[in-house]
């Protein structure tokens, strides 16, 4: 922890931080970690999520000690542009500042042992009010087609009505996973949305679930050919 009290310390801009922690607490876990945290896989790993929670928490407890940090953002994107708090996030098309406090419009959470951004604070737009109907349309677009759903399932009362991501499927363990179905372009187009980035994505998720169902096809092979030979 000696490290994450330095950077807290020490970088005094949004960029300072981003860097240290990047380069430092974050991909030190990943690299010493290593297998699939060293890649674009590591979501796969459950620890991944908890990792992130964790920087969550510090990037919360940097910011704390200064409220400017709730509002004012710096450094470069991808591109090499400035980023401020109000420059587009891919894939949202939120600024930037919608997303830089816990209990803002659209989050809902607090850290115990860290001070909640006070209101005054907040960067404040008229684009969050959007999140409901960005939300709903996702849900209800019509690239996204729901696998039957268990009619016999005891948690069948239980599914919100229209909403596809809480539908209990059918599975079980001889089946193929499948990759989510791709956003259309003009949906995509339509919400402001990066579509080579989108494309790159939905091809790097075909490609994590075909080497999944590979791996899962060899281990149900092996384990046959196990009981085959007893």
């Amino acid at each position: 922890m000696r490290a994450v009290r330095d950077v807290m310390n020490t970088a005094k801009t949004h960029a300072q931080f981003r860097s240290r922690i990047e380069n430092g607490a974050h991909g030190i876990v990943h690299l010493g970690l290593g297998g699939d945290f060293e890649t674009m896989y590591a979501p796969v790993d459950v620890l991944f999520f908890m990792h992130h929670a964790m920087i969550d928490k510090i990037w919360a407890e940097w910011q704390s000690r200064d409220p400017l940090r709730y509002r004012n953002v710096d450094g470069y994107d991808s591109q090499r542009i400035p980023v401020t708090a109000n420059s587009l996030m891919p894939f949202y098309s939120e600024e930037v500042g919608t997303a830089l406090a816990t209990n803002g419009p659209g989050y809902c959470y607090v850290y115990d042992d860290v001070p909640a951004a006070p209101s005054g604070a907040m960067f404040r737009t008229s684009r969050r009010a959007n999140f409901a109907a960005f939300k709903a349309a996702v849900n209800n677009t019509s690239e996204q087609q729901a696998p039957e759903a268990v009619a016999d399932s005891d948690d069948a009362t239980d599914v919100p009505a229209g909403n596809e991501f809480h539908v209990k499927h059918a599975f079980n363990d001889t089946m193929d996973f499948r990759p989510p179905s791709p956003m259309s372009t003009e949906w995509l187009r339509g919400r402001h949305m990066d579509v080579a980035e989108a494309a790159r994505m939905q091809a790097l998720v075909n490609n994590v679930v075909a080497q999944i169902n590979t791996e899962r096809r060899q281990q149900r092979a092996a384990a046959a050919a196990a009981a085959a030979a007893v």
